[in-house]
């Protein structure tokens, strides 16, 4: 079983660590292994990952401002699950959802970076792709695209999951 086999190498890595700073390292395995045996909400990130892969190489118009938060907004509502009330504001989705560590992202989540100095204003939004790609609307008469994430990977405010 998955959760037997993670508690398994987390002791084992434990053990390997034992002359470290165990506490913090205890912390980040207990992190890891919660992280791992919570399920998915397979359903609803197929549902958003499916939605937004058919409107890559298409014009996604609706809003003049956060186009980004918009075009997550709208593909979260086709897959039928709710979104914010507030879905053009780029905090609005750090409240939605479940959090999800970078490490564990799977296609359909959302990804919520920062621009500029990490208390600036909230930057982009993207769906997770998979293969460390992403899905997301830039500015108006732009195509919807897919994207790296490796260039947003040092500014990620959060990762969410269909709850």
């Amino acid at each position: 079983n998955k959760k037997t086999t993670l508690i398994v190498i987390a002791a084992l890595l434990f053990v390997q660590n034992s002359h470290a700073d165990n506490s913090n390292f205890l912390t980040r395995i207990v992190k890891k292994i919660t992280e791992a045996s919570r399920p998915a909400n397979i359903n609803g990130n197929l549902k958003i990952y499916t939605v937004a892969k058919k409107q890559v190489g298409t014009y996604y118009r609706p809003g003049v401002k956060a186009q980004c938060a918009n075009f997550v907004g709208h593909v979260v509502s086709k897959a039928g699950i709710e979104k914010p009330a507030s879905a053009s504001m780029a905090r609005s989705w750090l409240r939605w959802g479940e959090p999800v560590s970078w490490s564990n992202k799977k296609p359909g989540d959302i990804i919520i970076t920062w621009r500029g100095s990490r208390g600036g204003s909230y930057g982009h939004i993207l769906i997770y792709a998979g293969d460390e790609k992403a899905i997301h609307r830039s500015t108006s008469g732009k195509l919807v695209s897919y994207v790296d994430t490796d260039r947003y990977q040092s500014k990620v405010l959060g990762v969410r999951r269909a709850d």
